[in-house]
């Protein structure tokens, strides 16, 4: 498996609170993969200062992850593929490349986007957003599939939360994991300790042995 570690504003990986602020990291990570050679972006493991994200990919897994000052491990699904050429990588969706223009199109489309809302008139507003990037007719279809893909893909989101402030026995354990972002429909798994990075790169590993929960 593969990482690449991106440097990373800490605002960039505190605000993650619903699919919006998901997305708009993931074009930020895009933008500097766009603009960094591989050299600037690999290493082996994350044992830099933060703030930073770390970019794994894998056959079965392409998953971003981080660590706040809180000492909480995040993750969300990087939703596109990814090649190497030797010197840069390069952002693709089934033949779609994601290069500078269309990370620049996206952004500006999902600036005040909190993808909650209808799909009725979504064309339109999409037209007139990037009308100003003077695309071509085929390339404007393609931003418009991206755009499509990333309004409802899923974002896999999960974290490792160590809460001292909130914590409460068995309610609301130390040491847990919170997965997605509402309270309407998250849940959590306690922990009898805390979690460190390694661990929870092997939790999102498909390749690796499962790990087991222990009903009591």
């Amino acid at each position: 498996m593969k990482s690449y570690k991106i440097s990373l504003r800490e605002k960039e990986l505190n605000s993650i609170r619903n699919n919006s602020s998901a997305v708009k990291l993931i074009f930020s990570v895009c933008s500097h993969i766009a603009n960094l050679s591989i050299a600037d972006l690999y290493f082996d493991i994350p044992t830099n200062p933060l703030p930073y994200v770390v970019l794994y990919i894998s056959d079965s897994m392409n998953r971003l992850i981080w660590e706040n000052e809180n000492r909480q491990l995040h993750s969300i699904h990087f939703p596109f593929f990814v090649s190497d050429n030797g010197s840069f990588l390069k952002l693709h969706y089934h033949g779609i490349e994601i290069d500078s223009q269309a990370i620049q199109a996206l952004t500006r489309l999902f600036i005040s986007e909190d993808l909650q809302v209808s799909f009725d008139g979504l064309f339109e507003e999409f037209l007139e957003t990037t009308k100003e990037f003077d695309l071509s007719s085929l390339r404007q279809q393609e931003i418009w599939v991206l755009y499509q893909y990333l309004c409802s893909f899923e974002i896999g989101y999960l974290r490792y939360d160590y809460d001292p402030e909130h914590e409460d026995g068995q309610r609301h354990p130390l040491h847990h994991l919170d997965i997605n972002f509402s309270n309407a429909c998250t849940y959590k798994i306690g922990l009898t300790s805390n979690m460190e990075v390694d661990t929870f790169v092997d939790l999102l590993n498909l390749e690796t042995d499962c790990k087991y929960i222990s009903l009591n």
